[in-house]
């Protein structure tokens, strides 16, 4: 495989946001995606995101090649084709930490909390059933430039148009674009291999892409009715539980059906496939702890003529950062602090409970006391 790399800068502001994959007879559909976030937050350095993407598209004929262009909230410092196990990698390591926590959850001892503590352990309702759907691929592809650019207004969308229309794809169609002064665009051409021609179910290199900024992904719209989306967020902060929620609810995820397990965290390296392929800052100086969110869509496509918005994920806090108390990641803790995750909150509410009671206990007896200590008085005056 060629690459080749086109110095061409320019950025857009406007409208919803979706990559757009074209054939020269048009947008094509993109029923499935794969795709994961490196977010580093700000330090001395500027925060930090790599984006892996892997782009499924079908095609509605064969093709010579093919335009990407995929929206981004700022200006990509470095884009590449990366190993595809990596988006892997990070499925798996969630995966991984999802089985623990589950086994965790089951460990700890089972009681009932009263109604109006219910909130505490929160749960969703159960796991979606159906598996997302997937294109499979036929076959690679050939030579794979790389267009980063950058603008603002009208004149970013013409540029981007104009890089279209140079290279035989329809230009006039709705161009989607980051919004706000910042966004900028990063156009990749796809040619056909040796055999002359791209097919209908390409296997598309992984994309890999960063920039410095907030953790924000590029949201995909789907053409068809149905689409997938399955986004692995791996950061070093933990995420806003709020922004995973609004980012569930606008990507109609799958549901994991256990009580809001976000955030799950190791305290491990991550594996050499991610941070080799998400870009250099991915591998330096690793935290304590990298927190781990997947969001398996099944269905991201404008509902109701609605366009498609944007996720962001937003910074949280040590509120945010435990799905609960009986949680410990992949750490490696003695049996003591295991038996007391286990059983520590049961204890504490039944001492808890058991101290309320015989609070009204001896309230009871303090007034009955002093009711007795009343009655006496009288007699006696």
């Amino acid at each position: 495989m060629i690459l080749r790399v086109l110095p061409i800068v320019l950025a857009c502001l406007c409208a919803p946001l979706h990559a757009q994959v074209f054939s020269p007879a048009g947008q094509e559909a993109l029923p499935r995606v794969d795709a994961m976030i490196v977010a580093r937050a700000e330090t001395d350095k500027p925060a930090w995101n790599g984006i892996l993407l892997h782009l499924k598209p079908l095609l509605r004929a064969e093709a010579t090649k093919l335009a990407i262009v995929v929206p981004l909230p700022a200006e990509a410092t470095s884009f590449a084709i990366a190993d595809r196990q990596a988006i892997h990698a990070g499925q798996q390591m969630h995966a991984n930490l999802l089985a623990l926590a589950r086994e965790q959850w089951e460990a700890k001892t089972d009681f009932t909390l009263p109604d109006w503590l219910g909130w505490m352990t929160r749960r969703e309702p159960p796991l979606s059933p159906e598996p997302l759907p997937d294109v499979i691929a036929e076959r690679g592809v050939g030579a794979v430039n790389f267009t980063p650019i950058r603008g603002t207004g009208a004149e970013a969308e013409a540029a981007v148009r104009a890089w279209l229309s140079q290279r035989g794809f329809p230009s006039d169609g709705k161009l989607a674009a980051w919004p706000g002064d910042a966004g900028s665009f990063l156009c990749v051409l796809v040619e056909a291999d040796g055999r002359g021609s791209i097919p209908l179910r390409p296997d598309l290199p992984v994309l890999a892409i960063a920039y410095e900024g907030e953790a924000a992904f590029p949201l995909v719209a789907f053409p068809m009715a149905d689409g997938a989306l399955d986004l692995t967020v791996v950061s070093d902060f933990p995420v806003e539980d709020k922004s995973i929620h609004d980012a569930r609810v606008a990507m109609s995820t799958r549901i994991l059906g256990y009580v809001n397990l976000v955030n799950l965290y190791s305290v491990n390296s991550l594996p050499e496939a991610i941070s080799a392929a998400a870009g250099k800052r991915a591998g330096e100086n690793p935290p304590e702890r990298w927190f781990l969110n997947r969001l398996e869509s099944l269905k991201v496509a404008p509902r109701d003529g609605a366009e498609t918005a944007p996720v962001t994920f937003k910074p949280g806090n040590q509120t945010d950062e435990l799905p609960g108390f009986w949680y410990y990641g992949d750490r490696e803790i003695s049996f003591f602090e295991r038996f007391f995750r286990q059983h520590a909150m049961a204890f504490m509410f039944s001492m808890g409970a058991g101290g309320f009671a015989l609070l009204l206990i001896k309230t009871r007896q303090n007034r009955r006391r002093m009711e007795a200590e009343a009655r006496d008085k009288k007699v006696a005056g």
